[in-house]
């Protein structure tokens, strides 16, 4: 069984990623060979490839990374795979990633450079085409079925615990989950009420697999006390 876990951007992932190097070294496989650095249509050739010859997993291996689960997943069904993901608010990732994207250099990615290029605010980020969407870009052809476990940001220990249950894994004997790859705060991102309205419009389908990941895996759950 193939055992898949999606670093979506921006959302603890690199401290998870600290945690698994903790917990299994010799069967962590990093794929950051991210998709989103490909523009549509091209993306869609490599999708199409990819549903109808899907990569292979050595046996046992955990696949972590920026990766899209098509990739792995292809046509086949839950039964063939084990499918994790920790997601947040799709605005405050947004936010997250707008400043991530300003500290930093990242002129290999097209989208970056079109960023700078042309000097977007943070509503100009938000409500591009490229960005609209992000986690529905992520799960292109892959049902919300398929994963066997959202986990949230917003509920962080109890969404890695339970990551790390599905896909077999012991956690690390850690209070809490380390924090990696902050992005430095700097100025704040103010929207006016109508700006986020418009904004949740715009990103209509990332909500929609929000708030299917809170109903579906956490409303019954409480956050996990801190071990001592």
């Amino acid at each position: 069984m193939k055992k898949l876990f999606l670093h979506m951007p921006k959302c603890a992932g690199s401290s998870v990623l600290s945690m698994l190097e903790a917990a299994v070294p010799q069967l962590l496989d990093r794929d950051y060979q991210s998709y989103f650095r490909i523009p549509r249509p091209e993306r869609n050739q490599v999708l199409l490839e990819d549903l109808l010859h899907p990569r292979s997993v050595a046996g046992g291996r955990i696949v972590y990374g920026h990766f899209f689960p098509v990739k792995y997943i292809g046509q086949g069904t839950s039964l063939d795979f084990r499918l994790v993901t920790i997601l947040r608010d799709p605005i405050a990732r947004l936010q997250s990633h707008y400043k991530f994207w300003n500290a930093g250099d990242f002129s290999d990615h097209y989208l970056w450079r079109k960023m700078k290029l042309e000097r977007w605010t943070f509503e100009d980020f938000a409500f591009s085409e490229e960005m609209r969407n992000f986690y529905a870009q992520h799960f292109s052809q892959v049902s919300l079925g398929a994963f066997a476990f959202i986990g949230l940001y917003e509920n962080l220990d109890y969404s890695v615990d339970r990551c790390f249950e599905v896909l077999g894994i012991s956690r690390p004997a850690i209070s809490s989950v380390p924090k990696v790859n902050v992005t430095p705060p700097r100025t704040s991102i103010d929207l006016s009420p109508d700006a986020m309205k418009k904004l949740k419009a715009h990103h209509s389908d990332d909500y929609l697999i929000y708030e299917f990941a809170r109903r579906r895996f956490h409303v019954q759950s409480q956050p996990v006390p801190p071990r001592p």
